[in-house]
């Protein structure tokens, strides 16, 4: 009999602290732990890359600092340390859903047609789609046709392959798929393998400053995207004091909207801009 008194506490006690640790929120374990884990993409300039020396770069970095710093004020805390994880296209919402980081950041279109169970933030960028060309070719990729037997890049495995395959069936669609993928379609660009090569506009303006190309050389068309994309911090769902959290920190981050980029990417900057003026006009 005392033996199962025993066992009966214990249980109740297990039951106890799981329930206590379910209930927690992410804000509330970061106060307690002093730690901010988060996933960056590191194949996604200007979001997240790897510099010449292998140090991670990126706008995601000054948004994890706000974040940092936000949390330090709120909670009058001396210290938060942050833990980084790399993340890939593949590894990132699984990341966010096992709970391994808090939040992820890279060029994540907000989506309901996700099959992990996670959520996202504002956005905190907005680009869109377009065809990367080299300008001696602008006047023979004309997006009103069907571009029959034209080389088409486009990253695997993703969105933007499908839609072109369907809205340009005719099309010679060349797949490039890892890390490198972006990097090594512009660079079956410059060669002629390709005619154009097709990503989030951001995206491939990032990866030719990184690439130490001249943009000059380059063309993004057409003028507005094919589609608008909106960028959002990838978060587990059904946190709505971390959720709104984040949402502040993305509203601080945006009040000077036009200096988003540290001095490496300013070149971009105007391309950037009215990509978003015009997304946000036809979503008003």
């Amino acid at each position: 009999m005392i033996i199962k008194k025993i066992l009966l506490i214990i249980t109740l006690t297990i039951t106890n602290i799981s329930s206590s640790s379910q209930a927690q929120t992410i804000l509330e374990e970061i106060v307690e732990t002093g730690v901010l884990k988060v996933g960056i993409s590191a194949d996604a300039p200007p979001f997240g890359y790897r510099d010449n020396t292998g140090d991670l770069r990126g706008y995601c970095l000054d948004i994890i600092a706000l974040v940092r710093e936000e949390i330090k004020e709120k909670f009058a805390r001396e210290i938060i340390s942050i833990k980084i994880f790399t993340s890939t296209q593949n590894s990132r919402y699984q990341l966010v859903e096992d709970r391994v980081v808090d939040f992820e950041c890279g060029p994540n279109s907000i989506s309901t047609n996700i099959e992990n169970n996670v959520s996202f933030t504002k956005p905190f960028f907005i680009t869109g789609t377009k065809f990367l060309i080299e300008k001696q070719s602008e006047f023979n990729i004309d997006l009103d046709s069907n571009l029959e037997n034209l080389n088409i890049g486009v990253l695997g495995n993703t969105e933007i392959e499908t839609r072109i395959s369907n809205e340009y069936p005719a099309a010679n669609l060349i797949t490039f798929r890892g890390t490198s993928g972006r990097m090594r379609g512009i660079q079956a660009l410059n060669l002629d393998r390709i005619d154009a090569f097709v990503s989030d506009g951001v995206l491939l303006l990032g990866e030719i400053v990184i690439m130490d190309l001249s943009l000059e050389n380059y063309e993004l068309i057409p003028l507005n995207p094919l589609t608008c994309e909106f960028y959002g911090l990838v978060i587990p769902p059904e946190d709505k004091e971390w959720e709104n959290f984040l949402n502040g920190v993305i509203d601080k981050s945006q009040k000077d909207k036009d200096k988003i980029f540290n001095e490496g990417f300013k070149i971009i900057e105007s391309n950037t801009i009215e990509t978003r003026d015009f997304c946000l006009a036809i979503t008003q």
